[in-house]
């Protein structure tokens, strides 16, 4: 990025003792005029926006003009170009609010709004409504009182909230200087957010996974963005961080986080551009490309998802699954084994987006992998080794190799059982379609019954599988991450059998193989809470599912009431909780007043997107 101080271009003028056009920072990224000089300026006291300052910045790239960076403390602006001069797509996207990227429905729109809406209390005076990221970019204010309402985000009693938030959320950054002053800052834009960064990696292997040690793949990706300040990763993980914290305190998102996440997500579109059209001539090049693609998009799906905003969720997939299609061979020949495994995490998400949309689609990530055969590629890896042993090398233990070896035939059994509930779906729409014909044709009769009964094979092959791997661990009252991967995934097998039979017989409210299959998720489901495996989100690439679907499928009012009231103890992570929630009661009030099964794409039609 070239400021125009530094475009050899054009004209070189004598730069003015003041500056021709005065005006804030938040107009000016708006594209409107401001002649005010004082703060908070006309324009955005009436549209009650955070005013900012714009003295001495450069506000296309968010960095301090080259001329002022002397000024700059502790020497962070030289610090910031020798980081970013390696590779150009790393560095972050300027984002302006008045583009078209803050347009529309989606998160990024709501975002640019929200963020507004939140920041307009750095000049409020009544601070305790302040959301507690906006708290940072506020001058002598008492962050840690203003905390005290936030839960903690680490399985510690809950009256240490206000000293784990603080942990994450204090950063080491100058504070606001109004104009007059010699610098105005943004606190960890571009340069102090490596403390957040930090506090939040202490917490990762409790938020994200079950590994509880510091061999995991999110720690390894937290590592890499060492490397450079300003990484695509790095953004999409403190984005994800600070939408994380919105749920938890059930507030807006903050301006930081606002920046942060589109940032990142203006980064993906020149990756994929430079993947598709060939400008990336080095492997070793297509590789890191393919890392940052797959790592950031996985981080950036899951705030969406999380903050249901299936709008920027689905154009931004819909690039990856483009991508994927038409750059297979280029990426098959490139893709690591931890790209392989983010890879299948985005396919899981995007099958379970599309498993109870309101319109039933074949066309994404997970049927396009399937479709190419790539599953056996991505889940292979030579003999003896994870998917975690390129990434730690000869230090990795023996331990946690081993551990991983034992959980692998679990993750494979999840791409199958996945691609069953896909089946699944597909037959649906395939027994919708032609419903009206089977009472007459018999030919399609008789191809209804050789569909159901195949797939009444596969799921009876991983019924049996499953009792196999599970028959080392019955016997054990203890759950280690090993027995919780075997118990989630007989949870998803039992779940592929509740949607079968609800394609297979939608004219009865249930059967006795449906209700114990239900009965057992939800045993199992009340022995996960109980040692808290559910209410973080190292769950959400599998659940809520199988308990929606035993909720959607139980008759039991008692264990009805208990799944309602478990997902709402679960609603701190994330609005799409919230959303299958009430989906489900209104799924559960429907099928009472009928007597029979109603089909939840039936209900969809009448009911906001759901990410379940």
């Amino acid at each position: 990025m070239n400021s125009a101080d530094g475009n050899n271009s054009q004209p070189q003028r004598r730069r003015r003792g003041t500056r021709s056009v005065g005006g804030c920072l938040t107009c000016r990224r708006r594209r409107v005029k401001c002649s005010s000089r004082i703060l908070p300026c006309d324009n955005c006291q009436r549209l009650k926006l955070s005013c900012s300052s714009s003295f001495h910045w450069n506000f296309k790239t968010w960095q301090p003009d080259s001329k002022y960076a002397m000024q700059s403390p502790s020497g962070s602006v030289n610090q910031l170009a020798n980081d970013t001069e390696l590779h150009p797509y790393l560095l972050p996207i300027s984002h302006d609010p008045g583009s078209s990227a803050c347009q529309g429905t989606g998160l990024q729109s709501n975002m640019c709004i929200d963020a507004s809406n939140a920041a307009d209390s750095d000049f409020n005076p009544n601070h305790d409504n302040i959301a507690a990221n906006d708290l940072l970019m506020i001058p002598d204010i008492n962050t840690e009182s203003n905390m005290t309402s936030l839960p903690s985000l680490t399985p510690v009693a809950r009256d240490n909230a206000d000293e784990d938030v603080n942990q994450i959320l204090e950063l080491d950054a100058p504070s606001i200087q109004y104009p007059g002053s010699s610098l105005w800052a943004m606190p960890s834009l571009v340069t102090d957010d490596s403390a957040l960064l930090d506090d939040q990696a202490a917490k990762m292997p409790w938020l994200l996974t079950v590994k509880q040690s510091a061999w995991n793949p999110y720690q390894f990706m937290l590592d890499t963005t060492r490397r450079n300040a300003n990484s695509p990763l790095k953004h999409s993980i403190l984005g994800w961080c600070s939408a994380y914290i919105s749920c938890q305190s059930k507030s807006q998102l903050s301006f930081l986080g606002t920046f942060y996440y589109l940032s990142a997500a203006d980064s993906l579109g020149p990756i994929i551009e430079n993947l598709s059209t060939n400008n990336i001539a080095k492997s070793a090049s297509i590789a890191e490309s393919l890392y940052m693609l797959f790592s950031t998009a996985y981080f950036l799906n899951s705030c969406d998802l999380m903050l249901s905003d299936f709008r920027s969720y689905y154009e931004r997939t819909d690039l990856i699954r483009v991508a994927v299609k038409e750059n297979w061979a280029k990426i098959k020949e490139n893709l690591g084994t931890l790209e392989s495994r983010l890879l299948i995490w985005l396919a899981h998400f995007d099958l379970r987006y599309s498993l109870f949309s309101s319109r039933r689609s074949p066309d994404n990530l997970f049927n396009i992998l399937v479709g190419l055969g790539a599953f056996p590629f991505l889940r292979s890896y030579p003999e003896g080794h994870s998917y975690l042993s390129p990434c730690f090398g000869n230090k990795y233990p023996r331990k946690e190799l081993e551990e991983d070896l034992v959980q692998e035939p679990c993750h494979a059994m999840c791409d199958q059982i996945f691609a069953i509930m896909g089946r699944i779906n597909a037959f649906a729409s395939w027994n919708e379609e032609h419903q009206q014909y089977f009472e007459w044709d018999n030919t399609l009769k008789e191809l209804r019954t050789a569909k159901i009964e195949v797939l009444q094979a596969q799921i009876a092959k991983i019924r049996a599988e499953c009792a196999l791997l599970m028959r080392e661990q019955q016997d054990s009252k203890a759950i280690d991450r090993s027995l919780f991967h075997f118990l989630t995934v007989e949870t998803l097998h039992k779940s592929a059998t509740i949607m079968l039979n609800r394609v297979v017989e939608p004219d009865v409210r249930t059967d006795p193989e449906s209700q114990e299959a239900a009965t057992q998720i939800i045993l199992i489901t009340q022995r996960f809470r109980k040692l808290n495996y559910l209410q973080f989100p190292r769950s959400s690439h599998t659940w809520p599912l199988p308990i929606f679907i035993a909720g959607i499928e139980i008759t039991d009012v008692i264990y009805q009431d208990w799944i309602i009231t478990f997902l709402t103890e679960l609603e701190p992570l994330g609005t799409h909780i919230r959303k299958t929630r009430d989906l489900l009661e209104r799924i559960t009030l429907e099928q009472e007043k009928k007597g029979k099964r109603v089909d939840v794409q039936y209900v969809m039609h009448n009911f906001d997107s759901v990410y379940i």
